[in-house]
């Protein structure tokens, strides 16, 4: 007995020992008390309605501004002095995505553009996708895009006479018409219906204690929902200690990961079949495509051999679905502030004027010009302050492909580090 005490002991002093944070020399960090680092912390600024992006700022303010913060025994170094982070991300590109972002996204879109690291692969799919960005195939796009507008703005109309002058909710509007275009443009349909108020609704009275007044709908939306549980899902990587065993065990306890995943893939793959079944004109341009996945079914144009295999389609198509997810959140955002700013609104009313105006005998100049900042420079403006003020995108995160000086330290190969663009963007110099 007193030997297998002695043997337990020592294994559980050689495990601690092993998973201790182990930090850098000459970067500052938080006193470490436990294997568990800066996890305990973080999940109580969480717990009381704070946010990760809010946690570096504290960083910051505590220790300077290239700190070491550890999630378990793994470190990363937080580099919110702009000189540097410019240097690491523009300048000399000694950096990459982290072992961590390809794990988050491995077990939902492995193969594509997202989920995969900067090699060989990862150019062939950049190549293929490229004409899903060409300007002719998205000013071909933009009908699509236009009549979900139009669509939402009937929507809110309609919302509008049934509530009266009382509040309604939004958000999920915008989320859904972003996402439906998405679709519409990756696969040639949409997701879920936009409006699914009962034709007979004509009035509601308030149900609850807020101002919002609670339509009610013939319909939930399955799609729209599942994938932002399948991203709220991935999210969890970053803060989960051990992450190579403990979140392929969190997404395999979860019966909605398993769920969601099987209903969009589902989906996916019946618009694949579909559009197999349709005759492919092998000698027309990617841009001259219908939807992003007519363009990825033509053969490729140097060989005459499939662009992807089934796997790579599917992924590539699921990831165009959940960029729509992050442009619904933007658009919220903007619609949150506006009415905050009358005299902005109409500076920006007045430019889309002058743009759309400009255009009516040309419409394909429509893109052209609302993506010419010297053009529309309150709509660049106001887009880039929606950005700042929303924290759409808290924090870039990287891996360092050599080792690198930082802050006049030396950095080894392979170290995690975030940039944590809202802390920028909430400084007085920004």
């Amino acid at each position: 007995m007193i030997i297998l005490a002695l043997v337990l002991g020592l294994s559980a002093f050689a495990l601690y020992f092993v998973f201790w944070p182990k930090p850098l020399p000459n970067f500052p960090h938080n006193p470490l008390s436990s294997i568990l680092g800066d996890l305990p912390e973080i999940l109580r600024m969480i717990k009381s309605g704070k946010t990760l992006s809010e946690y570096y700022g504290i960083l910051v303010e505590r220790h300077g501004p290239v700190i070491q913060m550890f999630i378990g025994w793994h470190m990363s170094l937080v580099v919110a002095d702009r000189g540097e982070a410019e240097r690491l991300m523009i300048k000399f590109k000694n950096v990459d995505f982290p072992p961590t972002v390809f794990r988050m996204f491995e077990p939902l879109i492995p193969l594509s553009i997202m989920g995969l690291p900067g090699k060989d692969t990862w150019k062939h799919h950049r190549r293929v996708m490229g004409p899903t960005m060409n300007r002719r195939f998205l000013t071909r796009m933009e009908p699509h895009v236009l009549e979900m507008a139009r669509q939402l703005v009937n929507l809110w109309d309609r919302k509008h006479r049934i509530v009266g002058d009382r509040a309604f909710a939004a958000d999920l509007d915008l989320g859904l018409a972003s996402m439906n275009s998405l679709a519409i443009i990756g696969v040639g349909a949409s997701l879920d219906p936009l409006d699914r108020i009962p034709a007979s609704t004509t009035s509601v009275e308030k149900t609850n204690e807020s101002d919002v007044v609670d339509i009610p709908v013939k319909s939930s939306t399955p799609m729209f929902d599942g994938i932002r549980n399948l991203m709220t899902k991935v999210g969890a990587v970053f803060l989960l200690p051990f992450p190579s065993v403990t979140f392929p065990a969190f997404l395999w306890l979860s019966p909605s990961w398993r769920r969601d995943l099987h209903m969009i893939r589902s989906f996916l793959m019946s618009k694949i079949v579909e559009a197999k079944k349709r005759e492919v004109n092998h000698g027309a341009l990617a841009t001259d495509a219908e939807s992003v996945l007519d363009m990825l079914l033509l053969p490729d144009p140097r060989d005459g051999t499939e662009q992807f295999d089934e796997k790579e389609l599917l992924d590539e198509l699921a990831a165009f679905l959940i960029a729509g997810s992050t442009v619904g959140k933007v658009l919220a955002w903007f619609v949150k502030y506006m009415p905050k700013d009358a005299e902005i609104q109409r500076q920006l009313h007045n430019e889309m004027r002058t743009v759309f105006d400009a255009n009516k005998e040309d419409t394909s100049k429509y893109l052209a010009d609302l993506n010419d900042p010297d053009k529309v420079p309150i709509l660049e403006a106001v887009m880039a302050e929606t950005l700042r003020c929303a924290q759409v995108t808290s924090a870039t995160v990287r891996s360092l492909l050599n080792d690198d000086i930082i802050g006049g330290y030396h950095v080894p190969k392979g170290t995690t580090v975030i940039i944590p663009l809202w802390y920028f963007a909430t400084q007085q110099s920004a």
